[in-house]
């Protein structure tokens, strides 16, 4: 969960930053539950800025990437925060890895039939030891 006290206090990217070391650790820790990993870029800030129940789940996220140059670069021009690019593309290698080897369970939900078909079988192929679990959010 992102740092107790942690507010949005008008400044979205403040919540970005909770020490950007310490998402990296994060990370690279056993994961003893489900969790939720949102990744921020700057197409998703702006809809953050707009749409509040999107803004609250980006919040309330265990892990909040920032995931995109652009986040990176306005933490450090606008608060003077140095922040660390971590793409969602990296975390999924390193989650489905870790999983491979732990012979864990993954979730994939949204996207069209046709795609979670593909990865389905691309996970099959590669990570094997993975369960995998999907849902279309176009079948809604």
């Amino acid at each position: 969960m992102l740092q107790q006290g942690a507010a949005y206090d008008g400044k979205f990217l403040e919540v970005v930053d909770v020490e950007a070391k310490q998402r990296v650790a994060h990370i690279n820790l056993t994961i003893p539950k489900k969790i939720l990993i949102s990744t921020l870029n700057q197409y998703s800030y702006c809809i953050a800025e707009k749409d509040t129940a999107f803004k609250k789940a980006l919040i309330g996220s265990d892990v909040l990437l920032s995931d995109g140059i652009g986040i990176v670069v306005a933490a450090r021009l606008l608060n003077n925060k140095k922040i660390t690019k971590i793409t969602g593309a990296d975390v999924h290698e390193y989650l489905l890895k870790k999983l491979d080897r732990e012979k864990g369970s993954f979730f994939y939900l949204g996207s069209s039939e046709e795609t979670l078909t593909k990865i389905t079988q691309r996970i099959a192929q590669d990570y094997p030891n993975i369960s995998l679990g999907t849902h279309s959010l176009t079948t809604f």
